[in-house]
């Protein structure tokens, strides 16, 4: 019997990024309760309605949904839509940008963007090691790691990762 994959380190959107989510939120639900209560128009009172059940979904899905855990033998990526389980084996380079950070998968055509961990354009432009940096160090120094085979990735059909 296989025993389960064990995390050993976990990074979600910063604080500073949930936080920011979060007052969005607010904001948009403040908006909702005042076009719901005070809208002259039918269409106001349902845009306000839309505010208020959206607002809270967009933050659990752009802010406390994402995450990129680093496994004893895996890194699983979790973005709004969409969740990866990649072999470390599989994982050829990692580097921080803007978008994301950007998996390089062998068996991939296209890198995998894990939107937990990005990089502002201004610590790209001004040399600064950040977040996004030392994520994608730990990824590459597990993935590169004595023992650690080298494996082709296949895509799987859509369900729920491990860990």
């Amino acid at each position: 019997m296989a025993s389960a994959p064990v995390a050993v380190k976990r990074w979600r959107v910063s604080q500073l990024g949930r936080l920011a989510s979060v007052a969005v939120c607010l904001l948009f639900w403040t908006l909702g309760v005042f076009l719901l209560s005070e809208g002259a128009h039918t269409s106001d009172r349902i845009t306000g309605g839309v505010f208020l059940v959206v607002a809270p979904i967009a933050v659990w899905l752009f802010a406390f949904r994402p995450f990129v855990a680093l496994g004893t033998d895996q890194v699983v990526v979790q973005n709004p839509w969409r969740g990866l389980t990649i072999p470390l084996g599989a994982v050829l380079g990692a580097h921080g940008g803007y978008g994301g950070l950007s998996l390089n998968v062998r068996g991939l055509r296209r890198p995998v963007t894990a939107w937990a961990v990005q990089k502002a354009n201004w610590s790209t432009w001004r040399g600064r090691e950040t977040r996004a940096d030392r994520v994608a160090a730990a990824i590459m120094a597990a993935a590169y790691a004595n023992g650690v085979e080298p494996v082709t990735y296949e895509e799987r059909p859509p369900g729920r990762h491990a860990m």
